[in-house]
């Protein structure tokens, strides 16, 4: 449980800019990978892009649901949450 206003804050961040980050990388199809002391990368797409993208929005929905829990929040927010995070990426790869 986190009792600091200031904790809660830091998760909210970290909750929105990892959706952000998964967004982006749904949206690119994937995402770059640098490798040590060189200036080359490598576009990693397919089901290694979906699988990182859908990493950072689970990353996302649980430190929601970590501020949630610290609120006191009832079950059907943590519900249409989790259904906010989880669900509308499933609808975009299976449009696209």
């Amino acid at each position: 449980m986190i009792h600091s206003t200031l904790a809660r804050i830091a998760f909210t961040v970290l909750s929105l800019f990892w959706g952000a980050a998964g967004w982006f990388v749904l949206l690119q199809g994937g995402f770059h990978k640098t490798y040590r002391f060189s200036k080359e990368t490598t576009f990693v797409g397919g089901a290694g892009g979906v699988f990182m993208a859908y990493l950072f929005l689970l990353m996302a929905t649980i430190a929601a649901f970590v501020v949630l829990q610290s609120i006191r929040a009832r079950r059907l927010v943590f519900v249409l949450i989790g259904l906010m995070y989880l669900v509308p990426p499933i609808v975009f790869l299976l449009r696209t």
